[in-house]
């Protein structure tokens, strides 16, 4: 069987990997800004704030990949937070969980149990 040519082959997407310290150096950033991202739409510069930061500590990153880690470890969090259950539930075992919950735990975007309970007195206040 022929090999596909060049332009039937898919692109594998580049998969950076990040040491302990740079993810530890993203978190304590991502906290420090996370009121600036929470604020706009548009975060272009807050995601190039915390590449200044990168490059401080030599590290070269760009700002769409601090963007990218930001939302990878923000879907993480939402999966292990439904894991894990409104009441608590077993902890999760994911090393990041509660360093990132400290960082978005307060939001209520990611206290889907609190959102619901905040409609249902709506409900029954309505009645």
């Amino acid at each position: 069987m022929e090999e596909p040519g060049p332009s039937k082959r898919k692109k594998s997407k580049k998969h950076n990997v990040w040491s302990a310290p740079q993810v530890d150096l993203l978190l304590e950033a991502w906290e420090d800004k996370i009121s600036d991202l929470r604020g706009t739409r548009k975060n272009t510069h807050v995601y190039e704030e915390i590449r200044k930061i990168f490059t401080e500590h030599g590290y070269s990153v760009s700002g769409e990949d601090i963007k990218i880690r930001i939302n990878n470890l923000t879907a993480r969090y939402r999966k292990e937070k439904a894991l894990v259950g409104p009441s608590g539930g077993s902890p999760s075992e994911w090393p990041l969980f509660d360093k990132i919950n400290s960082i978005l735990g307060s939001f209520r975007i990611h206290n889907a149990q609190s959102v619901m309970e905040d409609s249902i007195v709506e409900v029954v206040d309505c009645k």
